[in-house]
């Protein structure tokens, strides 16, 4: 089986890094592991703030990802065809409230 990327996948999947901030553009996903085939744990929502925890070793279009409401599990972040799922906050003036929020519930 041979899978061909859009040629700009890679630059799609540079976006993420372990400890980035995130926002659901379009409803995704979370599965418990990596894998597509693995349990669904529930789709979040467009606007879903989440925290990028780990890349994916498999394919780096999969990141494991915690969320304010404390939902851990693995999503897509781009598509096949390198259409992201989840776009970078830009802060001006520091992190909006769901983003304190989330800081706040990781120090716990």
């Amino acid at each position: 089986l041979v899978v061909r990327c859009a040629p700009d996948m890679l630059f799609a999947t540079t976006d993420f890094d372990p400890g980035g901030r995130h926002e659901v553009k379009h409803a995704v996903t979370v599965r418990t592991e990596e894998s597509l085939d693995a349990e669904v744990i529930c789709e979040l929502q467009p606007g879903t703030v989440v925290r990028i925890q780990q890349i994916g070793l498999m394919s780096r279009r999969r990141v494991k990802i915690f969320t304010m409401d404390r939902v851990e599990g693995w999503m897509s972040a781009v598509t096949r065809k390198g259409e992201p799922l989840l776009g970078k906050i830009k802060g001006s003036g520091g992190p909006p409230a769901d983003q304190r929020t989330l800081a706040r519930s990781e120090a716990l």
